[in-house]
């Protein structure tokens, strides 16, 4: 608290039936600015807004020795009341409106108030006034929140004297209420959006020197980025990030890698980043299911169309070792005259970079016996792609400005299922995670 004091405060605080635990906290924190959240007077009850503004309140109640009752001026009248004073009503009974009248209110003071600390107290007023305080300020970052407490000689009243401000641990709450968040964005692979709330999370913990919060902040901000990058194929930043955390024992290489993940996002960085393999082929499959779950559909049969080219180059690689682009030595000249030439960025050779039927072309020309190449031609299973094909080539995404929607993801992902992922399955890794470790 002492560093607290250095720096300039604003007090909210709801008022009760006795002024005095305000009294002392506002003597306490000597507050730069004070909101006072009082009753109404609503349903013909009393409202607390005397306790703030009245020349003389009842300070304390001895219920036993009324004579003992001692009397003073309204809180406002207080020599440690500062200028900047304001009060706010709200009904004393309505958990819900004094929730929405706080929130605002704790709003407004934020922007209004950036370099300031803000302390909430929630000692006095109703119960429901207590609780949409405490509500509303758990729900903002950067908000702190007491009570003052004191000795007890019954369950009336504190005594007269004793109190104290007892700061409220928030930071687990805090911490847990943005994890939640987390968890749902995780849920429906949406890492990126949960990073970013990851790394803010991350900030505030790190301010409140939680080694234990900071720790596992820290653990998870770091197993959010691996996966961002892999879900946006940058295999190689994301495997970079894993083996680093797991060589040095971290909790995102070790999750990654009981979860059977790290091996096959390093073959990912080591094979998949030239040439299509069948790792890469199931790597593509997991993504546009992904971004089915997330209801991208476009974006999801997208990859599927990629997924297809990515099959028919991984068996030229994988079985005749031909890679992308394939040399153009080893083109029949029967392709030679219907594919133009392309210099590779990273190959020193002229080659040819083939599509669909192109590569199937090839593989046939390589062994009219391929099993892939039987199964597109012979079991028309390629005819039978054109009809989602269609719905692609007029997708906005491709070479029109129509919106692909649930069906049309069924239809292509059903013929990829049964037509091309037997070629992968069996070292199909698991899907990525929708959520994240204890």
């Amino acid at each position: 608290m002492d560093e607290e004091m250095k720096q300039k405060t604003v007090l909210i605080a709801s008022v009760g039936g006795t002024p005095e635990p305000i009294a002392s906290a506002m003597n306490f924190i000597k507050p730069n600015a004070i909101r006072f959240i009082v009753s109404s007077p609503e349903g013909g009850s009393e409202s607390s807004r005397y306790m703030v503004e009245d020349l003389e309140t009842v300070y304390f109640k001895d219920h036993k020795n009324p004579e003992k009752s001692t009397k003073g001026p309204g809180l406002r009248h207080l020599e440690t009341c500062p200028e900047d004073m304001s009060i706010i009503e709200v009904p004393a009974d309505s958990a819900d409106r004094i929730f929405a009248e706080c929130a605002k209110l704790i709003s407004s003071i934020k922007a209004s108030y950036p370099e300031h600390n803000i302390i909430v107290d929630y000692t006095g007023g109703t119960k429901s006034m207590a609780g949409g305080l405490l509500m509303a300020a758990l729900g903002q970052d950067n908000v702190k929140v007491q009570v003052m407490t004191g000795k007890r000689e019954n369950l009336e009243q504190v005594t007269k004297g004793t109190e104290a401000p007892h700061p409220m641990t928030t930071d687990y709450v805090l911490a847990a209420r943005e994890r939640s968040r987390i968890a749902t964005l995780v849920k429906v692979y949406d890492y990126a959006a949960a990073l970013d709330l990851s790394r803010r999370l991350l900030t505030s913990v790190e301010r409140s020197k939680n080694r234990q919060l900071i720790r596992k902040s820290i653990s998870e901000t770091n197993l959010l980025k691996i996966l961002v990058d892999w879900d946006n194929f940058d295999f190689a930043e994301a495997a970079k990030t894993a083996r680093k955390s797991y060589e040095n024992g971290g909790d995102a290489g070790e999750f990654l890698h009981s979860s059977g993940l790290l091996s096959p996002l390093c073959e990912l960085d080591e094979k998949g980043k030239k040439q299509s393999t069948w790792g890469l082929c199931a790597d593509l499959w997991l993504n546009a299911k992904r971004s089915a779950h997330r209801g991208r559909y476009d974006d999801a049969t997208a990859r599927l169309y990629r997924l297809t080219e990515a099959v028919l180059q991984a068996q030229l690689f994988e079985k005749y070792k031909l890679p992308n682009p394939v040399p153009w030595e080893k083109l029949p000249d029967e392709l030679k005259g219907k594919t133009g030439q392309i210099r590779g960025k990273t190959y020193n050779y002229i080659g040819a970079s083939l599509g669909l039927e192109k590569s199937i072309e090839l593989i046939g020309y390589l062994n009219m016996d391929d099993d892939l190449y039987r199964l597109l031609v012979e079991d028309n299973a390629y005819k039978n792609m054109k009809e989602w094909l269609i719905n692609r080539n007029y997708s906005i995404l491709a070479h029109g400005f129509t919106r692909l929607n649930e069906n049309n993801w069924n239809q292509a992902s059903q013929w990829v299922e049964s037509t091309l992922r037997p070629f992968w399955a069996e070292i199909e890794p698991p899907q990525l995670p929708q959520k994240l470790p204890e």
